[in-house]
């Protein structure tokens, strides 16, 4: 008689017994063959109760051959044939001596996205995050091969229904070889047949509406013949950008082109913008003609004392804007001209420290800012955000705020006009309960949120903050680094 093995076992004692292992064993048991890999991780993921179909997160990576292939295996034996939400990490690093590898996966995602049926929201980071770009286009051929590989994944993920598109790429075009980088940002009308070309955007219906792009290399050529298409084939609504310093983009044009691509962008988030642009990039807003959503962040990096001025900041009317977050002295420039926005409902401005933590500048801006909004009185609740993050905030900081200064009847007006307050700060443990003194100043509030520079706080220093913070009316919690915790005590 032949010897039987666990495979030889019924179905039903095999849920018996992976019901009982723990979970790093089921882990091995799946890898064994197609049959525990199916029993196991559903075993797993009843366990854990997860859904898979509604929420995934999958990491692509470059394993030894010896190894299984984890992430065909998980759709196999899991019969995925369509995602809520799905998070691909494609990782390589500037030290590996070939950029290959990062190809075989790409391809591998091409192929997992071309056997889903649908796919709704999508996170894609491309590369590792490095001082330097992790991935470095040397040459024609590498930026040909990375726009084949690249693009043909994404063309997949429209065609399974992607509604939400992220994209964060860690790669950069090789700046080093002379003229290469103006050929391919600052494109000729006729273009050169030594530039390569992306895949081109499939043709079709599609639900694509939001697209988030942190990229420098889909801001170039050919990368960008892919945005390109995309705003103008897709009915994407929403657009987020992030222009770092270190990104040579002329950022003007490329927002003219983008505006012109998809003229029915209703939101737009701008993020990084650096000092230097700030002008340049304001003086494409009025392109946006149906805009209801305007988010601009400046870079986290404070100007040198060596910066030179910039030019004035164009006066702008945006029609149609109602939701509005900028900084505290964009705010004030933009709500200088009477109905420059005469549809904003809600403002959100973040106030940055500079050196020396001068607290009192805040409050003046803040009665700045509500002086103006009397021109809107449609705007009922004011979000502040402060960011502080680089200094050390103590209580002699706070303590330091003149109580005359607060008293002030303009400032006692802006004041109670903050619905919501955020603080980004670096604090001691020993110094969390006098935010409460910092909390009291805005009266009205109903939502307060804190994030700390060090995301581990004992939690007695926590139980002293939640101790000290007085609940109101509105306000019953509040958030410590995006945990709510009641107040009045832990």
């Amino acid at each position: 008689m032949p010897a039987l093995g666990m495979l030889d076992l019924p179905t039903e004692i095999l849920l018996i017994i992976c019901d009982c292992v723990e979970d790093e064993s089921l882990f091995h048991l799946a890898l064994l063959s197609r049959r525990l890999n199916y029993i196991a991780l559903r075993t797993y993921f009843v366990r854990r109760s997860v859904d898979f179909e509604s929420e995934s997160g999958v990491l692509c990576t470059l394993n030894p051959p010896a190894k299984r292939d984890v992430l065909s295996a998980m759709q196999i034996s899991l019969s995925i044939q369509s995602l809520e939400r799905v998070i691909f990490s494609i990782p390589h690093s500037s030290s590996d001596p070939a950029i290959t590898p990062f190809f075989r996966n790409t391809k591998r995602l091409e192929t997992f996205v071309s056997r889903l049926t649908s796919v709704k929201k999508v996170s894609l980071r491309l590369g590792t995050p490095e001082k330097c770009a992790s991935i470095s286009l040397r040459s024609g051929d590498e930026l040909g091969a990375w726009s084949a590989h690249v693009g043909n994944a994404l063309n997949g993920l429209i065609q399974c229904g992607c509604q939400y598109l992220s994209i964060i790429d860690y790669s950069a075009i090789e700046s080093g070889r002379p003229g290469l980088m103006n050929r391919l940002v600052r494109r000729v009308a006729r273009r050169s047949s030594s530039i390569p070309l992306v895949p081109a955007f499939p043709s079709g219906p599609f639900q694509l509406t939001t697209l988030v792009l942190d990229s420098a290399t889909f801001l170039a050529s050919p990368g960008i013949d892919w945005v390109l298409a995309a705003l103008r084939q897709a009915p994407v609504t929403r657009l987020a950008l992030a222009m770092h310093r270190e990104n040579p983009h002329p950022w003007g044009d490329t927002l003219l082109r983008f505006a012109t691509a998809a003229p029915g962008l209703t939101s737009l988030f701008l993020g990084e913008v650096p000092l230097s642009i700030e002008t340049e990039v304001l003086s494409t807003l009025d392109h946006f003609c149906n805009l209801t959503e305007l988010h601009i962040s400046c870079e986290r990096r404070l100007p040198s004392s060596r910066t030179r001025t910039p030019a004035p900041r164009p006066c702008l009317t945006l029609r149609h804007v109602t939701t509005l977050s900028v900084a505290s002295d964009l705010a004030e420039h933009l709500l200088t001209p009477k109905d420059a926005l005469p549809e904003l409902h809600s403002l959100s401005v973040t106030w940055r420290a500079r050196p020396g933590l001068n607290l009192s500048s805040l409050f003046i801006s803040l009665a700045t800012i509500a002086a103006k909004l009397y021109m809107y009185p449609s705007v009922l609740r004011l979000s502040l955000d402060i960011e502080a993050r680089r200094w050390r905030l103590t209580a002699e900081d706070i303590l330091s705020v003149p109580t005359e200064l607060i008293m002030q009847p303009d400032i006692v007006v802006a004041r109670e006009l903050v619905r919501s307050l955020t603080l980004r700060l670096d604090v001691e443990a020993s110094d969390l309960a006098s935010i409460a003194r910092l909390a009291e100043w805005f009266t009205d509030i109903c939502m307060f949120s804190l994030f700390t520079r060090e995301k581990t706080i004992p939690e007695s220093a926590i139980t002293s903050l939640l101790r000290a913070v007085k609940p109101t009316r509105w306000l019953e919690e509040i958030k410590v680094n995006g945990e709510g915790r009641p107040l009045g005590g832990a």
